[in-house]
């Protein structure tokens, strides 16, 4: 296309739904035959210009060649992400991704020219998060992050290399919940909560986990896509942790997700009120054990209980590892360093059963419903 002064420019446009809708490159020219020489140069960067990536070009200045002018880092990031998102990764992991980055621009800014990243800018990462007063958890998992997005980097040879990121040292620490704690915070909720959680505690599944699930027969069946460590598991499931998946299933939802509306609703579909977003679980378990006095209490700590449980029941810790789905049996081994007397008193109900190993426990199978 002219412009009004009558010099060509070609233009690139981006995917529907973007804002703005193309990109416009000057030709220099007001040639109609030399304007589509240059075009050409400017349509072979295409996939490149829309990524964001700047181009001085021989024929709009002095250079001897083609140069990337600068790529900034939120035009990486978001190349970044829409990569990774296109391995259909789980949600939860594009979340930390996107949040990693989101704080790497805050801490050098969004138009750092990423193929000056070195390990100055990851010094002043660390000091960003220092200032703002970010836990090590916190730190150890967006440096993780960032070091990924740094390799992916240079791997399209955005930057020269790679700096060495050194990771801040993490202490590990696994809570569990003994029977009389869980026995106090199911005395708070409804019956419905309890079996719900009682659900988790056996099957140590992750929060979101069972709605991405399938019911294969007897068994929960998770796919490698929609489990944190890529790994496929099943995990068996008595009449009654199944009568409670369905019932779990009829009520609950991801956040946004929409549902039929009552009475015929014609304008189509929304959230119906007697239905819970997912996270609610966690919540009400958090409230429930602050009301009982159990301080620094997660969710999360039910995973561990059926870890600690499945050891205790089985000793044995592959059988946890395929429990919990661990790529690496090493992963799981942490949870061999409690003390087995200690657990056996937090988990009376167990002691019975772990006094006599019989050929049930060596099955692949945890049937941990029936504890």
């Amino acid at each position: 296309m002219r412009t009004k002064l009558g010099f060509y420019i070609a233009r690139t446009h981006l995917p529907k739904g973007s804002h703005p809708c193309e990109i416009k490159t000057p030709l220099m020219t007001k040639d109609y035959k030399t304007a589509l020489i240059r075009k050409l140069d400017v349509e072979d960067k295409a996939d490149e210009i829309k990524a964001g990536i700047k181009f001085s070009f021989v024929w709009a200045g002095n250079e001897a060649e083609v140069k990337v002018v600068h790529f900034t880092l939120k035009d990486a990031a978001d190349k970044y992400l829409k990569a990774r998102k296109s391995e259909r990764l789980a949600t939860n992991t594009t979340s930390i991704m996107e949040g990693a980055l989101n704080h790497l621009q805050k801490a050098l800014r969004p138009t750092f020219p990423v193929e000056t990243f070195g390990i100055e800018q990851i010094d002043k990462f660390n000091a960003y998060c220092l200032e703002k007063k970010y836990s090590i958890t916190s730190v150890a998992m967006w440096l993780r992050n960032v070091k990924t997005f740094l390799i992916w980097l240079h791997e399209r040879a955005h930057i020269e290399k790679v700096p060495k990121i050194k990771m801040p040292s993490v202490p590990t620490q696994i809570r569990y919940v003994s029977n009389k704690q869980f026995n106090d915070i199911c005395d708070q909720v409804s019956p419905y909560l309890r079996k719900v959680f009682n659900f988790y505690r056996e099957t140590g599944c992750r929060l979101s986990e069972p709605l991405f699930a399938e019911i294969d027969g007897d068994f929960l069946s998770i796919s490698a896509e929609h489990a944190k460590g890529r790994k496929q598991r099943d995990v068996y499931l008595t009449p009654e942790l199944m009568d409670t998946l369905k019932e779990f299933n009829r009520k609950t939802h991801l956040s946004g997700d929409l549902h039929p509306g009552r009475n015929g609703n014609p304008h189509g579909m929304y959230i119906v009120r007697d239905t819970h977003e997912i996270k609610y679980y966690s919540r009400k378990f958090k409230e429930a054990a602050t009301n009982c006095g159990i301080k620094k209490v997660r969710f999360h700590d039910l995973r561990h209980t059926a870890a600690l449980r499945a050891y205790l029941k089985t000793r044995d810790i592959y059988a946890v590892a395929r429990l919990l789905g661990h790529a690496s049996v090493t992963t799981t081994q942490i949870y061999t360093n409690f003390d087995l007397k200690r657990l056996e008193q937090d988990f009376p109900d167990l002691v019975k059963s772990t006094s006599k190993p019989t050929q049930e426990h060596q099955q692949p199978a945890l049937m941990l419903s029936s504890l």
